[in-house]
């Protein structure tokens, strides 16, 4: 029979670093309204990835529109575009930084939100 030995100094763990590793977007009540959403570095990459190929796009058909004669339409795209890629790189740098976390005020939160506290 083996025996498990625990050491004796020890760091304690709180609920909020477990559920980091858990992965996912999740959303936090920090109380008084206030609210916390945490993007984990998987989220970030993904996101970061799934902006940067839509305003690779959007480039492309503002490009398209601008040639075939709709200036109108194609500013629209181009203006999608830089934002697109503003998102991209901010989710990118949260990547290399291992995440993201976004505080915010609000008395009701979506559903679409897991929900923690």
């Amino acid at each position: 029979m083996t025996t498990m030995i625990l050491p004796t100094i020890y760091v304690e763990i709180e609920q909020e670093e477990m559920m980091y590793l858990d992965g996912g977007v999740y959303c936090v009540n920090e109380g008084w309204g206030s609210w916390y959403v945490h993007f984990t570095k998987s989220d970030c990459g993904t996101i970061s990835a799934i902006t940067g190929g839509i305003a690779f796009i959007s480039g492309r058909v503002s490009s398209m529109l601008t040639k075939g004669g709709a200036a109108t339409y194609g500013a629209i795209a181009k203006i999608t575009q830089g934002v697109l890629a503003l998102v991209s790189g901010l989710f990118l740098y949260a990547y290399y930084n291992n995440g993201l976390r976004v505080y915010f005020k609000a008395y009701v939160i979506p559903n679409w939100f897991k929900v923690i506290k």
